[in-house]
């Protein structure tokens, strides 16, 4: 590893840390522009935002991509700071803060006067211009926005609401909608049409039984 890259890898970690413990962390130099991206393993969206970032990676150098696993104890207390210091809310996977433009799900605070919420390739576009403008405007590391600020326990932002709008945001899975059209295809040719309810009834209950048993932590 290259003496600059190590000495980066060094100075990201101590800041991440010292965030982490509400240590000051102004003193310590900048790393370029930074990008917090906070993902769920497994998580489809997560898996597209990975292969964007890579993609774009070779355009923006001075940008450096900080990610965290939303399922570690030390993400979420890091995550609690950066959702207070931009005033947002708890949101569904991808969560990315760079500049002042917090990414949660699909909508975007800070791009607009407003909230505005983008999919696919139009939310790919918008981040970059988020980066573009961060990287124009030199903008302090979001770690260092949230420094000093007591966030609010992610368990108070699990509201009832905040619940069925990730669950819906999550529920729009092409994955899940290819296998289920690919199940009923297959009956159809077979000229089994009535399974097809009975298949499709499986198919979600599986689906439900899984999920339900990584909320409980099953899977952890």
């Amino acid at each position: 590893m290259p003496a600059e890259e190590g000495t980066s890898v060094v100075l990201k970690s101590l800041r991440i840390g010292l965030l982490a413990g509400a240590v000051s962390i102004a003193a310590l130099p900048a790393l370029g522009v930074e990008l917090v991206y906070f993902y769920d393993p497994g998580c489809p969206h997560c898996a597209r935002m990975d292969l964007f970032l890579q993609e774009i990676a070779p355009d923006y150098p001075e940008l450096e991509v900080i990610r965290f696993n939303i399922r570690e104890p030390d993400s979420r207390a890091i995550l609690e700071k950066l959702l207070a210091a931009y005033g947002v809310e708890l949101g569904p996977v991808p969560l990315i803060f760079v500049g002042d433009v917090a990414l949660i799900g699909d909508t975007f605070y800070g791009l607009e006067d407003e909230p505005v919420t983008l999919h696919g390739r139009a939310g790919e576009l918008a981040l970059e211009e988020a980066i573009q403008r961060a990287i124009a405007a030199d903008a302090p590391s979001p770690l260092a926005r949230a420094e000093g600020i007591q966030g609010r326990d992610l368990a108070e932002r699990l509201t009832l609401p905040a619940v069925l709008v990730a669950a819906a945001v999550d529920s729009v899975n092409p994955c899940c909608f290819a296998i289920l059209i690919f199940l009923f295809g297959t009956l159809l040719v077979a000229g089994r049409r009535r399974r097809i309810l009975p298949v499709g009834l499986s198919f979600l209950s599986a689906i439900y039984i899984s999920y339900f048993l990584m909320g409980l932590g099953v899977y952890s």
